[in-house]
């Protein structure tokens, strides 16, 4: 019986395992390797990573205020005239 290019030469069993290393572990892994002074600087900034306010989410008036609208100066007054077709908005606009 011959075998194929295709056919694994070993069970599909015995092949390595693969593991995921998370970030975490990999944090973990990258302390090991600090001196005392670098585990000093490091906490200092853990610190105030976790004494950081964060940042309030913006409000919905926040987002309407950022809102331009170009268009005629008397859009706001005359608007059904301008949907209406009655003035021409596009000769107005300043």
């Amino acid at each position: 019986m011959s075998t194929s290019p295709c056919t694994p030469k070993q069970p599909v069993t015995s092949l390595p395992r693969i593991t995921a290393i998370t970030t975490r572990e990999q944090i973990y892994a990258a302390i090991e390797q600090l001196d005392q002074a670098q585990l000093d600087e490091l906490h200092q900034l853990v610190q105030q990573i976790l004494h950081q306010q964060p940042a309030a989410p913006e409000s919905i008036v926040e987002k309407l205020q950022r809102i331009q609208i170009d268009g005629p100066m008397d859009l706001s007054t005359n608007c059904e005239r301008y949907m209406g077709g009655d003035m021409d908005a596009e000769s107005d606009i300043h």
